[in-house]
């Protein structure tokens, strides 16, 4: 157990290392908004992903990505070792402004600890058997497979191949889906490349933590920056969405490139938001010409690394922002608009540098929009509560169906007809209705999370 919490600690330390060092350049450039410190992070591995990517596979090996992600973070320390001196000082005096800002990243830190209590005292049944094992297998197995081997041999693969490697089937088809949380995993994992199978749900919290700390940012730039209990308020609504339901829902579902756009779309969503305020109506700081430039590259590659990460995601998030451009248009803040709208089209300008992983899939989703999954079954188990009478009753149904109508699957209609009457007359049997008069008190707590606590 001891070199187990070593062992996630070191590796979640050296992702909020490395990434922060990577993307603190980036959230320094940006002006106009508080605490841009808090976005480091998710810059930091927004920009290694959508990198890593492109080397992946332009051919460089991922142990060779490993060492450069390793060494330009070196740099890094070494071009900003004054102003990390500077921070540091100024953060062991206590001075103002780092004062708030120790105060937020502890209250983060205990946040972190949080997310990883559970895989330590449920071990590897809570991290890897929750409601949809079939994603994690799907991500992990990919992300083994391109730690081991290039991108050309993957994408080359024939039947052949398969029956050698039977794991490399799984990789070479997610290489045309959205592959860059694989490839970014298969990356960080070359730090403990033995342990790639038992790690993986540490890489996912770092992910929440990150999602924390882009949602207090998003908070402290909508006016809770102005007390001690705002920031308290902010970070702990940032804590409340990843711990509470809906944070820990897509955790169940093990769906990897959800998780990890989540910072960078709350991030996205923010700036695009503020600074459509800030570059008119700015009274504190008034920008210069080259500190919207600045906005706009961020932009562009928040964008970028959102769409590498979860494409469809990225088409609703910016299909939803669309009437806060509207808005800002009608009000006379045409040029911001202009701006931030040519900051986006050049964030998928890079995305098609991969558009076979990226755009592509977006496009072959489309095609699915209207398909038929039952994937929710297993997933939505919560709302029927824990003492199983939900899955004998959904067993049952299903013998009842194929027996009084065998070979037929895909009648909607008497599918329908055939369950409201097996269900009515499974609730009017005994003290069966009992359990349909529990079943909205089921429902409610596990909306609202408490069994994901327990």
């Amino acid at each position: 157990m001891f070199w187990t919490i070593l062992r996630d600690l070191g590796l979640f330390a050296f992702c909020f290392a490395s990434f922060t060092l990577i993307g603190l350049p980036l959230a320094r450039q940006v002006r106009g908004l508080h605490a841009t410190f808090l976005l480091a992070p998710v810059l930091g591995y927004g920009l290694v992903g959508v990198s890593s990517t492109l080397l992946y596979v332009c051919g460089v090996p991922v142990h060779a990505i490993f060492h450069l992600m390793v060494v330009a973070s070196v740099v890094l320390v070494v071009v900003q070792r004054k102003w990390l001196l500077s921070a540091c000082r100024a953060c062991s005096c206590g001075q103002q402004p780092y004062r708030s800002e120790v105060y937020m990243l502890s209250l983060w830190a205990c946040g972190s600890l949080l997310l990883l209590i559970p895989q330590w005292t449920g071990g590897m049944q809570f991290a890897v058997f929750q409601a949809n094992v079939n994603d994690t297998f799907g991500y992990l197995t990919s992300a083994e497979v391109f730690a081991r081997e290039s991108f050309s041999v993957i994408s080359h693969a024939v039947d052949a191949d398969f029956l050698q490697q039977p794991l490399w089937c799984q990789a070479c088809a997610n290489l045309s889906c959205r592959p860059t949380v694989m490839i970014l995993y298969a990356v960080v994992g070359q730090l403990i490349p033995s342990a790639m199978h038992e790690t993986h749900y540490t890489f996912l919290a770092f992910f929440f933590s990150c999602t924390a700390l882009s949602i207090t940012w998003l908070l402290l730039n909508l006016g809770l920056a102005r007390r001690t209990w705002m920031v308290t308020a902010a970070m702990l609504s940032g804590w409340g969405y990843t711990t509470g339901f809906w944070g820990q829902y897509i955790l169940d579902i093990n769906a990897w490139s959800q998780i990890a756009s989540m910072p960078l779309l709350v991030s996205l969503a923010g700036i695009l938001t503020t600074l459509v305020d800030h570059q008119q109506d700015d009274e504190i700081t008034e920008l210069t010409s080259l500190d919207h430039w600045r906005n706009t590259g961020v932009v562009a590659l928040v964008t970028a690394a959102a769409i590498y990460y979860y494409p469809e995601n990225t088409a609703f998030h910016l299909v939803g922002l669309s009437p806060v451009a509207m808005w800002a248009w009608f009000r006379g803040k045409r040029l911001p608009v202009l701006r931030l709208a040519g900051a986006i089209l050049a964030g998928l300008a890079l995305a098609l540098a991969y558009y076979h992983g990226t755009l592509a899939f977006l496009f072959n989703q489309t095609t699915a929009a209207g398909a038929s999954n039952n994937w929710w079954i297993s997933s939505l188990r919560y709302c029927f509560g824990r003492d199983g009478w939900y899955d004998g009753l959904e067993v049952a149904l299903r013998k009842a169906w194929e027996v009084a109508y065998p070979g037929m699957h895909n009648d909607g209609v008497a599918q329908l007809v055939f369950a409201r009457s097996y269900l009515e007359t499974f609730f009017h049997q005994g003290d069966n209705w009992r359990l349909l008069v529990g079943l909205p008190f089921d429902a409610l707590t596990g909306f609202m999370g408490l069994f994901f606590l327990s």
